[in-house]
């Protein structure tokens, strides 16, 4: 049944990306998504309904793993179609009010579900028999929110909550996207950027920047010096407070002034020649 689910959800996700990639005019793509999504999900209520699962353990699985990414296109999609209607038709600040209330509701979401959420961020499985089994008490407990999906003998309450996290994530750094006016390319590199941090000596970097600068290679050669280290600092989240001081130290050195770009130059050779060996392999 996990096999059945995850191919019927890969499935799902190259009709929805052909139909992104069509050309197809239709304003509302969100909501055209919607009718596709539904019909997988038809689909896997009819196997399920006459499905026995071998174990506890196989059922866990299948609805912690299996059935949550289904579910979380629907919420998505769903959330998406009023998402772009209000784009096409809102003021700006209509638009305005409606982020501010929908990252309002997310964050009331994830706040009112903490538990749940850091169990399953945590990689823990010791109580998932508790959250996934549909004969497990805590799923005798009403749904936290209305919704077609949530159906008792189809799902656990916890699937569709992960269902839920998945969904608004996406949608909260897409609706960050359109309020700064970045793309979510854009933001994935900002945030790669945050996360490169220099773990060489500090003199390795100031040693970069000065042959940087001697061999012109930023602005027709025209950048200064101490442009060029502080790109370098903030690029690499490094605090170069004195580099003049740290190049004299450099010129006193006995064996040499260039070991770091020296270096780098023999650890590139050897990279490209592992390279070559392995494409002649």
């Amino acid at each position: 049944m996990l096999n059945f689910v995850k191919q019927l959800y890969e499935e799902l996700l190259s009709k929805l990306e052909d139909a992104e990639t069509s050309g197809d005019p239709h304003p509302f793509l969100p909501g055209h998504h919607l009718g596709f999504i539904q019909s997988y999900i038809e689909r896997l209520k009819e196997k399920l309904r006459f499905h026995v699962f071998a174990d506890e353990d196989e059922e866990a699985t299948f609805f912690k793993t299996g059935i949550p990414p289904l579910f979380y296109l629907s919420i998505y999609y769903a959330e998406k179609f009023e998402l772009e209607t209000l784009q096409l038709f809102g003021s700006v600040e209509e638009q305005a009010e409606y982020f501010d209330r929908q990252l309002r509701k997310m964050h009331d979401y994830f706040k009112a579900h903490a538990e749940f959420y850091k169990y399953s961020r945590s990689g823990r499985t010791d109580l998932d028999k508790h959250y996934f089994l549909r004969s497990s008490p805590a799923n005798r407990e009403s749904p936290d929110l209305l919704s077609s999906l949530a159906d008792p003998s189809f799902c656990t309450r916890y699937s569709l909550q992960l269902a839920h996290f998945f969904a608004y994530a996406r949608l909260a750094n897409e609706i960050h996207c359109i309020s700064t006016g970045k793309t979510e390319e854009a933001l994935s590199v900002e945030a790669g950027w945050k996360n490169m941090k220099w773990t060489g000596p500090i003199a390795a970097i100031v040693e970069l920047g000065y042959g940087i600068k001697a061999k012109g290679s930023v602005n027709g050669g025209k950048a200064t010096l101490k442009d060029i280290i502080q790109c370098l600092a903030k690029a690499f989240s490094v605090n170069i407070s004195n580099y003049s001081r740290t190049f004299q130290e450099i010129l006193t050195r006995s064996s040499g002034y260039t070991i770091y770009i020296d270096d780098m130059r023999k650890e590139l050779v050897k990279y490209i020649g592992q390279i070559e060996d392995k494409n002649i392999r």
